[in-house]
């Protein structure tokens, strides 16, 4: 429901996002310790894919926003969220023709916090993670000069936002939140490890970046979980009340560019 859009949550971490989201630039420096459980499983879809999907171009819902909330409307299950959540002086229009077929025009100014993660999402009452397997996506990005976005997957655990989980399927000249740890692989895809904050306690930021983009596929979100498990970085039971997938915006140059999202479904046991 629209009361639990995210929106409110994500602005208690608003500080904490914005102190540590800045610039990487083109280089990135890896480290050099290995995940203590390297996951890997036969990956269902190739990197570098496309949606089959047309994006969408006669949409049923538009809204813009200049301020800090953003509207949305629900599709069955899902809702798709214009979240404004740490806006500063960019203008975001969302077009939505379904769940799994939306776009988001984003013209932001200069910047290298997190200012908005418009996202479709689907809201649970601390449902444990072991029913949750994976999920469908597919996204096009603009990839233009001097833009600083992630698409990602961004996944809230155990009550309220005691932690939160980032998967990012494209980082494009963006740093995540905390240090780097190492890297994995999970479901045959490399990605670096990064931490912020706590482990098993409120706070904690465990982001994932994909080393090479994936435009499209399955992710096998069930064996991430069981890597934040491996690490003790979250118990065994735990649970989740958002499972969310989008694009966080920091910097579009101030120029409007467009985010299509063409495909998402989460696969539930």
């Amino acid at each position: 429901m629209p009361s639990l859009t995210g929106s409110t949550r994500r602005r208690v971490i608003a500080v904490l996002i914005a102190v540590t989201a800045v610039v990487a630039g083109s280089a990135v420096f890896y480290a050099t310790q290995d995940s203590p459980n390297a996951v890997t499983a036969a990956a269902a879809d190739q990197p570098g894919g496309t949606s089959q999907v047309e994006s969408c171009t006669n949409p049923s819902f538009t809204t813009t926003s200049t301020n800090n909330e953003g509207d949305g409307r629900s599709y069955g299950a899902y809702y798709v969220h214009n979240n404004m959540w740490n806006n500063e002086n960019g203008t975001y229009t969302l077009g939505v023709c379904n769940f799994d077929n939306w776009y988001e025009v984003a013209t932001q100014p200069d910047g290298t916090a997190v200012r908005a993660y418009p996202n479709v999402h689907k809201d649970y009452s601390d449902k444990p993670l072991s029913t949750i397997q994976s999920a469908k996506f597919a996204a096009d990005s603009p990839r233009c000069d001097g833009c600083i976005y992630n698409v990602a997957f961004d996944i809230w655990i155990n009550k309220d936002f005691d932690n939160e989980l980032m998967i990012w399927t494209e980082n494009f000249n963006q740093r995540p939140a905390g240090d780097q740890v190492g890297r994995t692989t999970v479901g045959g895809h490399e990605y670096e490890v990064w931490k912020s904050g706590g482990a098993t306690t409120p706070g904690g930021i465990f982001t994932y970046v994909s080393v090479t983009p994936q435009l499209s596929g399955t992710m096998p979100l069930q064996l991430f979980f069981k890597d934040l498990e491996a690490r003790k970085w979250i118990p065994a039971n735990s649970t989740t009340w958002q499972v969310d997938f989008g694009v966080e915006v920091c910097d579009t140059n101030n120029t409007p560019q467009r985010f299509n999202f063409t495909d998402f479904a989460i696969t539930e046991s």
